[in-house]
């Protein structure tokens, strides 16, 4: 028997002796012309289909199996196109038995781990300039703000490329001198140095005027700068019953913070105690009443460039690549090929829902002038981050749109195209088999059900989740370039809830049985709490006591989306999925808060019907810690986020056909 030292000796020769990097222009089975039209392909499908027309073996290990690849070529030798996709993509091919295999060099591994730390540390420095800048602006008097204002206006208009943070810092002195600037903002900028920096290491700060144990206590002198000297707010109420003029004043408020580096987004939470006082109106309807309003806004946060430069590998892509002008006025010169359409067979502009805004995936926009001009095309792809479609087409502005987000380089006829910061963008992609799924059904069908989307939710990894979490709480578009409508997706931790359900707890709610907390796993409990408090705490734990008032939020994504012109009207509904109440139901909502957790919800349609059920929605109680547990009713599902996410029918319903893109 030869000794084991012998027998690992021998696999290292074996191995070395198998993974020689390859020179494919040497083999001539790859001199075989060969066509490949992919749009968003994973790596190692789109070579089964090079394989499958040039029969030589090429291996994909799994590790590269979910890179996404765009190649529009037509009739081009086979060793070429298999290069090229190399080069974009820094692999390299390996001899592998009678075939090859591609490969990641470890020092290229090091490089991509390098550039993810740097472009955290250029996020969060960003983070650092953007509140510099609200502090520099809040010290600033009124005429020194508007002699600020007029030299940034000028400064601006002599620069072709201009700076983000300057464009911010002109957006926010705009707002201080016209009056809506965000009070948040103002309040964060005045707080101590040592406390806002917390943000910038990605923290999260909550403040509040009557807190509890563990929330900040917002120091009288910026509760006086988010109040202001303003009179009380004199608004008109309507009711079927009557009408009242009330003054609304600001009695409490809550503030919360937080930054991350997945988005570049500042997240602001906002909760605000108003207390409506009747000063004239029907004898009969006058009375007062209290509610907690609450919003989140988000705010960009521009990355600081000159930290970028500092990764090697994205010293090596801008050295590499070519200008974007020069790149549209190379395609602006050829002439488009005869007897070709004016866009592929099959290739659709998504037209779903106007009002949340239409996105094209960048590898979707070079697959036209692929087509059109003949120009073959390598590239890598992504679903995320995808470009806003204009109202009016124009194929050369997103084209310039396109390559102004990628390091882009012609080598002969070939266009070689890398998405800029792909690491960062490579963890937040979505899983796209799924997406294949899901858009292969609502070609069919027309529709996705709230199975179909949680589906997709589940799928996504924890980065690509909190990345559109953040945009979706934040109000921001999501930017997903699917052929699917992603209104339901606004209602991500909802879907992730359901999504963790099983089967027969979601045949039981939708058969209209309650699902009590005790019949949860822990797992299920998690989701649920995640669902009811995604990123903050909910607004009413960040009072002492909490609020007795009725509590809204605005109406979000797939709910926003159906309540717009829809029968019902005046509905108070909370992002997490609280309740549903009126300000009518005041004393119910008391009783609740109470601890007596049995209520009636009321919706009234524009009809003034008034539609009630017992308990309908949600089943509450209040443990003596003030943490609030919930029980799920069908109501909640059926009523609400099944009839949100199950109807999703296309106003334009795609034509069925195919498409030489995946």
């Amino acid at each position: 028997m030869r000794p084991v030292w012998a027998l690992l000796l021998g696999m290292s020769i074996g191995w070395t002796q198998a993974t020689h990097e390859a020179n494919l222009s040497e083999d001539p089975r790859l001199q075989k012309p060969i066509t490949v039209w992919v749009r968003t392909e994973p790596l190692r499908d789109a070579l089964k289909a090079i394989q499958k027309q040039v029969g030589v073996p090429l291996i994909c290990p799994d590790r590269l199996q979910s890179e996404k690849v765009a190649v529009f070529v037509e009739n081009r030798p086979a060793h070429e196109v298999l290069t090229r996709l190399a080069r974009v993509l820094r692999l390299r091919w390996e001899t592998y038995n009678d075939g090859y295999r591609i490969e990641r060099a470890f020092e290229e591994t090091k490089l991509e781990e390098e550039a993810l730390r740097i472009d955290r540390e250029a996020g969060r420095k960003g983070m650092e300039a953007y509140l510099q800048m609200l502090r520099r602006v809040m010290a600033m008097t009124p005429e020194e703000r508007r002699r600020r204002q007029e030299a940034l206006k000028q400064a601006l208009k002599n620069t072709e490329t201009p700076d983000p943070l300057v464009e911010e810092e002109l957006l926010f002195l705009r707002s201080l001198e016209e009056g809506w600037g965000s009070r948040a903002l103002m309040v964060l900028a005045s707080l101590p140095p040592a406390q806002s920096q917390r943000l910038v290491q990605e923290g999260t700060l909550l403040y509040s005027t009557h807190p509890p144990a563990g929330v900040n206590p917002l120091p009288p002198a910026l509760w006086k700068l988010y109040h202001g000297d303003r009179e009380p707010q004199k608004v008109q109420e309507m009711s079927s019953v009557g009408s009242q003029v009330s003054e609304v004043h600001l009695r409490r408020l809550s503030l919360g913070y937080r930054f991350s580096t997945l988005t570049n987004l500042l997240l602001l939470q906002v909760g605000e105690e108003k207390h409506y006082e009747p000063v004239s109106g029907d004898p009969d309807y006058m009375y007062a009443h209290c509610e907690y309003a609450t919003y989140t806004e988000a705010q960009a946060i521009p990355i600081e460039e000159s930290i970028l430069e500092r990764s090697a590998l994205y010293q090596q892509w801008a050295e590499w690549s070519e200008p974007a002008k020069a790149i549209v006025d190379w395609i602006n010169k050829r002439k488009p090929l005869p007897n070709r359409s004016a866009f592929p067979p099959g290739w659709q502009l998504p037209r779903f829902h106007e009002r949340f805004g239409n996105f094209l995936s960048i590898a979707a926009v070079l697959e036209i002038f692929a087509w059109r001009y003949g120009i073959p095309v390598v590239a890598d792809s992504y679903r995320v981050g995808a470009l806003v479609v204009p109202e009016k087409l124009s194929e050369t502005a997103l084209l310039k749109s396109a390559l102004h987000q990628c390091w882009a380089r012609r080598e002969g006829e070939y266009l070689l195209v890398r998405r800029q910061r792909y690491w960062a963008w490579r963890q937040v992609e979505p899983n796209e088999a799924v997406i294949r799924e899901l858009e292969a059904r609502f070609q069919r069908t027309g529709k996705l059900s709230i199975d179909d989307y949680a589906r997709f939710v589940s799928a996504l990894s924890q980065p690509a989740y909190h990345y559109f979490l953040e945009r979706g709480l934040g109000g921001l578009q999501l930017g997903l370039g699917v052929q699917f409508p992603c209104e339901p997706l606004y209602q991500l931790p909802l879907l992730k809830f359901w999504g963790a359900l099983a089967p027969a707890q979601r045949m039981a709610v939708m058969s209209k049985e309650f699902l009590p907390l005790r019949r949860m796993t822990v797992a299920q409990r998690k989701a649920f709490e995640h669902a009811l408090e995604p990123l903050f705490s909910h607004p009413n734990r960040l009072l002492a006591p909490p609020a007795e008032c009725g509590y809204s939020a605005p109406v979000r994504g797939a709910l926003s989306y159906l309540f717009h012109g829809s029968s019902l009207s005046n509905v108070s509904f909370s992002e997490a999925g609280f309740y549903l109440l009126e300000q009518e139901n005041l004393r119910v909502e008391k009783r609740l808060l109470q601890g007596d957790f049995v209520y009636e919800v009321h919706i009234h349609n524009t009809d003034a019907e008034e539609v009630s059920e017992e308990g309908s929605l949600l089943q509450a109680y209040e443990s003596q810690v003030l943490k609030f547990v919930f029980q799920v009713t069908p109501s909640f599902f059926t009523d609400y986020l099944f009839f949100a996410l199950a109807p999703m029918e296309s106003p334009n319903r795609p034509a069925a056909g195919g498409s030489p893109a995946r």
